[in-house]
């Protein structure tokens, strides 16, 4: 179920706890500016993520405290159109704005991204935010 929209992507973010290390990352990126232009889909690893990365606190650090390494990340997680649960479960691809492309697709009325499961979906004023709960393809 999508909750209605009520706000923009970076401040319907800052009031989710399960999404800390994504939007920490979005602002020391300066993502959060390219998010006030425009529509565009979030696709935010939420805190259980971050915890089971075989990353170590260096790592993390980086990723959360280095404009160009956060920006680099997270431009990874994020499309520049709003993509809607219908779209997903349809097996829309969806380009990143790094590039890359990936699978969206429909499990036992589950939606997946690449193997991540979206546990939860946000429509904002500005396009969509998706909880996933894994990196995507890995």
């Amino acid at each position: 179920m999508i909750n209605q929209p009520q706000s923009d992507i970076m401040t319907v973010l800052m009031g989710m706890n399960e999404t800390d290390t994504a939007k920490s990352m979005m602002v020391t990126g300066s993502i959060d500016r390219v998010l006030s232009r425009g529509t565009h889909t979030v696709f935010a690893p939420g805190e259980t993520v971050i915890r089971e990365m075989d990353a170590d606190r260096e790592q993390i650090s980086a990723l959360t405290n280095y404009m160009h390494t956060a920006n680099q990340t997270m431009q990874g997680f994020i499309t520049d159109s709003m993509v809607m649960p219908a779209d997903m479960a349809r097996g829309k691809t969806i380009t990143m704005l790094n590039g890359k492309t990936l699978s969206a697709s429909s499990k036992d009325g589950t939606l997946m991204l690449d193997g991540a499961r979206i546990t939860r979906a946000i429509q904002a004023t500005n396009g969509m935010i998706y909880v996933i709960d894994s990196i995507p393809g890995q």
